[in-house]
């Protein structure tokens, strides 16, 4: 019994030990409420970012309560403050109509100037046109509504995109008038700013699903990535991604072969995130007998990307949204029904080494359409400080009075990566999370040492392949020596780019 009762106390003793062993649990999310500037009843909410970092949200709200009238508004959001400021009509009411298709797009191309683009039923059933309206005062006054395409017809699911270059990006689809689950479209695209305005509409894909709204991330070496859901000719609908590269779409490839047909009526695109050459990309499939979200990373904007993870638990009950952090994490949020019949709004954190944390229940939504899709976008990136990052989220809430709601989303980023680093050891260092890293060789340096030229391979997404000017300190002006490699760490800054750090390599003799 002796014997016993001291193996019993050393396997005690070792399931002690074995639980002090065990990493901690990584810390919370968590939320915050901020109130909302739209009216009651109001819906469809989406958000932009803007090149100054600045957060805007668009949605749509009844001109009057219970009214059938519909206006589209905007607000800006004062980081400063944490809160939301005056709200401002961006489109006369009879212009503006929920029951258009997809979600109005909105981009922010700073200093106040904003694009929004919505679609409304046309004459005729399955058509639609999608219309556009600009800003240059953040909101207080707009120019009159303008057709998206030239060309006559259908033209739904607006899609917007501020490009490196200040140039403004609409893509759409053209569905000949024909809105069935089964319908091919056609991907068109136009700018709608810069020389190339006055250009035709040209159609990127004549296959593509005619009910899934494409999405437009830029890229900092002044292209795009666009996403949108394509259409076999066995009637398979994948995720696809194209690259605008200089003059040039290319990798224009699957995301994922989902192998999936029948009803997609509420498939969906995918939507997209890019940091640099890092690509997010978050999509639902609309497999019957087994919907899910599924969420891909690419190192390399967009020309390869990993397996997909599942995202979400229960069942979804619409589209998802993402959001990416410059040291590669990334926040998904979607709607999914539990067994109950309830349906909310999660959260959840794609950590850098493409690991999932928990989920995280915000609120109940809506069950179903493009008014319960819920928006994400970033606040305050992480960048090595001891701060958490900050992003906020918009959806459509039926809990309470039904409306728009806002909440304040605050990952302890600093936290989170320690608490993995004691696994991986994989943590940037502060400087690794300024700007991006660049392998090169020295060729030049202005002879006040203000600038160097450095020949380097490409970084997808950010530089092109070859010689580039770069602006330095003169310390780093002392540092440099033509012919020498160096390791250094770039980023874009007042229209030009600029070396923040560097390593010689050694040589090796």
């Amino acid at each position: 019994m002796k014997r016993l009762a001291s193996g019993a106390l050393s396997l005690a003793a070792v399931l002690g030990l074995a639980a002090a062993a065990e990493p901690p649990a990584p810390p919370p999310l968590q939320i915050e409420g901020v109130p909302s500037p739209a009216a009651r009843g109001a819906r469809s909410p989406v958000l932009a970012v803007g090149p100054d970092g600045i957060v805007w949200m668009a949605w749509f709200e009844p001109v009057l309560p219970d009214s059938a009238a519909w206006v589209l508004r905007c607000s800006e959001f004062d980081p400063a403050t944490g809160q939301w400021r005056s709200a401002h009509s961006m489109a006369p009411a009879r212009e503006s109509d929920t029951g258009g298709d997809g979600l109005p797009s909105l981009v922010a191309c700073g200093n106040g100037r904003l694009f929004v683009s919505w679609s409304k039923p046309s004459a005729g059933a399955g058509s639609s046109l999608s219309f556009f309206s600009s800003s240059t005062d953040g909101g207080c006054t707009w120019t009159a509504p303008s057709l998206l395409s030239r060309r006559e017809g259908d033209a739904a699911f607006p899609a917007l995109a501020t490009l490196a270059d200040g140039r403004v990006l609409a893509a759409w689809l053209n569905r000949g008038g024909q809105s069935g689950p089964d319908t091919g479209a056609g991907l068109y695209l136009r700018f709608l700013t810069g020389p190339l305005a006055a250009a035709p509409d040209w159609l990127l894909d004549g296959h593509a699903a005619g009910n899934s709204q494409p999405d437009l991330a830029p890229l900092l070496d002044g292209g795009v990535l666009l996403a949108y859901r394509g259409l076999s000719e066995a009637g398979i609908a994948d995720p696809r991604i194209a690259r605008l590269h200089g003059r040039k779409w290319e990798n224009r490839r699957s995301i994922s072969p989902d192998g999936w047909k029948g009803d997609r009526a509420d498939a969906g695109g995918p939507c997209i995130a890019a940091d640099g050459g890092r690509l997010v990309a978050v999509w639902r499939t609309a497999n019957p007998a087994d919907p899910h979200i599924l969420v891909s990373t690419s190192p390399d904007a967009g020309a390869r990307f990993l397996a997909p993870l599942r995202v979400n638990a229960g069942t979804p009950a619409g589209l998802p949204g993402v959001a990416l952090l410059h040291d590669g994490a990334a926040l998904i949020v979607w709607s999914e029904q539990d067994p109950a019949g309830s349906v909310g709004v999660w959260v959840r954190r794609l950590a850098p080494d493409f690991s999932l944390n928990a989920p995280m229940y915000l609120e109940p939504v809506p069950a179903q359409g493009p008014a319960a899709v819920p928006q994400i976008a970033i606040v305050h990136d992480y960048a090595g400080d001891v701060l958490a990052a900050q992003a906020i989220i918009a959806c459509r809430t039926s809990g309470g009075p039904p409306g728009v709601r806002t909440v304040l989303l605050n990952i302890p980023e600093a936290d989170l990566l320690s608490t993995a680093d004691e696994n991986c050891h994989c943590s940037p260092t502060p400087m690794q999370l300024v700007g991006y890293s660049l392998l090169g060789t020295v060729v030049s340096l202005s002879s006040d040492r203000t600038s160097a030229t450095i020949e380097s391979d490409a970084v997808p997404g950010v530089l092109d392949a070859g010689r580039h000017v770069y602006a330095i300190d003169p310390w780093l002006g002392a540092l440099l020596q033509p012919g020498r490699e160096c390791l250094a760490h770039i980023i874009r800054k007042d229209g030009q780019w600029r070396l923040l750090d560097a390593r010689l390599l050694d040589t090796g003799h």
